[in-house]
């Protein structure tokens, strides 16, 4: 986008701000946790606060991920209120009018006003829709003040923000003083930067330049460069404290810093952990196969037990009852054979539905049912037993399936459902037979077969009527016989749990070692395993196989790069119209196949109960 009339400053902190909102948004993406989070039409990254923040969307998932980082903190003044946070949800979740937009931005106005409590007086729905850079940059910025307090202990200010970084980083500082956070950065801040660090981990490695530094810092501790390191030399304070505020967050609040860089032997080898990993992976797709096949089976059956539940309370005595009256009066009034057949064809549908549900019923009793009781749930919770086991010789580590569905817990209850559905169909599917096939019905068919009318087609039609309502009586008796008869099953044999050679000092030492490669390549990473993580005679295939465990990251395709569009090209030649879009491909396709690892994710998605 093209600015106009925007002052340097501006531009300055619109990209400091962009990257907070961008990195909030790809939390939000890769850990959602909120009801905007998986929202489609919410782009994942912005480019700029004039254009992108329009519909109030973007402004809307930024909101509620902040107030689920409030909600992690129990000692957050908004949450000793007595009034529950809760989420913002847009009037319109796909706003394509004017007026829409500025509904929802309204709306969210209202929200972080009454809610929140931010000041937001000064800027209106108009302003966002219009783009009102500075407006929006005092939305932003008032919007990571307050997330940012949500670490600070109390409800800081901007200034006692200032004032606790200030007091930390002199506490640290040996040879110079900083009052401020704009002129005194303007001598070599990787200076500043090092010292601080080399504080927290002396075995830091010195003489880094600045950029070479915060990609070090990014690579190792996970910090983002929400500035850019030519950025410094325009001593903008916002900036800096923006990226200061992310590094006290690691160092003083989280303490992550040395559980993320301990020391290595680099002597040891983690084949253990490499096929301990492959392992418990198999598992854990074992797991959620069998366990996504369990619930859809579940579902399935409890659908249909439910609807043939409701047509077994249909009244199948009565119409058997004047089917039969019906052929009686034939027997002695011919003209009556119409009325007959036209009772018993309603009827023949009736029982025959009849008899498909009880022999779906069967069924599901004598085969289905011991089959999902004996075998395939005791299966999964044998597979899901084991796969926690083996985590844990990882360190504390509890498995979390992908998907909430495929819990243990949903799973039970489901079955819980079926197996009371079961009862409720066992007893109506006798009262039902008991009250179809009684000593009544067989009195009266044998009366009937014994009967002589004199018309032939009327005893023709006797005949055979009678024989197909004995045929029906005797399967009821079956059906009977059959629901009441105890099925024998065979149990499961109990599982071995697999052996892991791995305990968590080692998996400590494993992370160490690979999160110092992080965002490598697929050449990079391979060599890099093979020289620091597993031993010479380790099979490559194996290793190919754990690598394809590790998440890669998007390619860096700009809009631009990607949009093959005739209208795009300022030639009226078909050749080099063809020829620029060959280009397109090609350059599309190289970015593509650069693979970057992101190995810091894979450790995350692994200590958080293996969502690989």
């Amino acid at each position: 986008m093209v600015h106009s009339q925007v002052s340097p400053w501006e531009l300055l902190q619109e990209s400091t701000m962009v990257k907070w909102v961008n990195q909030k948004l790809m939390e939000d993406t890769i850990s959602p946790e909120t009801p905007t989070s998986t929202y489609p039409n919410v782009p994942h990254t912005i480019t700029n606060l004039s254009e992108d923040l329009k519909d109030s969307l973007v402004l809307t998932k930024l909101v509620n991920r902040i107030i689920y980082e409030v909600t992690l903190n129990p000692e957050h003044p908004m949450n000793k209120k007595s009034k529950k946070l809760y989420y913002l949800t847009p009037i319109y979740k796909n706003p394509t009018f004017k007026l829409q937009k500025l509904e929802n931005l309204s709306d969210l106005l209202k929200f972080l006003n009454l809610i929140l409590g931010i000041n937001v007086n000064s800027i209106s729905p108009e302003n966002i829709f219009d783009g009102e850079l500075k407006l929006n940059l005092g939305l932003v910025w008032s919007l990571f003040i307050f997330n940012t307090s949500c670490c600070f202990p109390g409800n800081p200010s901007y200034m006692s923000i200032k004032t606790t970084l200030l007091k930390w980083m002199n506490n640290i500082l040996s040879d110079k003083v900083i009052k401020n956070f704009n002129k005194d950065w303007g001598f070599e801040p990787e200076v500043i930067i090092y010292e601080i660090i080399s504080h927290y981990s002396p075995a830091t490695p010195a003489g880094m330049d600045l950029p070479t530094i915060m990609d070090y810092l990014e690579e190792t501790i996970a910090l983002p460069k929400l500035i850019d390191p030519d950025d410094f030399q325009y001593l903008d304070e916002k900036c800096i404290i923006v990226y200061l505020i992310e590094m006290y967050k690691i160092f003083e609040i989280e303490q992550s810093y040395d559980e993320l860089i301990p020391e290595i032997d680099e002597s040891l080898r983690y084949d253990d952990v490499v096929t301990g990993t492959l392992r418990i992976f198999k598992m854990k797709s074992k797991y959620e196969n069998h366990a996504l096949k369990l619930t859809k089976q579940l579902n399935t059956l409890i659908n249909q037990l439910s609807l043939d539940f409701e047509e077994l309370q249909l009244d199948y005595t009565t119409d058997l009852q004047d089917c039969l009256k019906a052929l009686e009066y034939s027997l002695i009034d011919f003209s009556k054979i119409t009325v007959f057949q036209h009772k018993f064809d309603s009827l023949n549908i009736k029982l025959t539905s009849l008899v498909n549900i009880l022999q779906r019923f069967q069924n599901f009793r004598c085969d289905i049912k011991p089959e999902l009781m004996y075998q395939s749930y005791p299966q999964i919770i044998q597979v899901l037993g084991n796969v926690k086991a083996c985590l844990q010789s990882f360190g504390d580590i509890d498995y979390v399936p992908a998907s909430k569905a495929l819990n243990i817990d949903p799973i039970s209850t489901k079955l819980d459902q079926l197996i009371s559905l079961d009862s409720k169909f066992l007893a109506q599917a006798k009262e039902v037979i008991a009250k179809v096939n009684n000593d009544a019905l067989v009195t009266k068919l044998n009366i009937l077969k014994n009967a002589k009318p004199k018309d032939s087609l009327v005893r023709s039609e006797c005949q055979i009527t009678v024989e197909y309502f004995l045929g029906f009586s005797h399967k009821l008796e079956l059906f009977e016989s059959s629901l009441t008869t105890r099925v024998t099953s065979k149990y499961l044999e109990p599982m071995d749990i697999p052996s892991i050679d791995v305990v968590p000092a080692v998996f400590n030492q494993f992370k160490a070692v690979i999160l110092r490669h992080n965002n490598c390549r697929h050449d990079e990473l391979f060599r890099m395993f093979q020289d620091e993580v597993v031993s010479p005679q380790f099979s490559s295939t194996t290793l190919e196989l754990f690598t394809r465990l590790i998440p890669i990251k998007p390619s860096p395709i700009s809009p631009n790069d990607s949009n093959f569009d005739l209208n795009s090209s300022t030639s009226f030649e078909d050749d080099d119209i063809f020829d620029e879009l060959q280009q397109k491909l090609d350059s599309h396709l190289m970015l593509t196949n650069d693979k970057i690892y992101d190995i810091k994710e894979f450790v995350r998605r692994f200590e958080n109960g293996f969502k690989i």
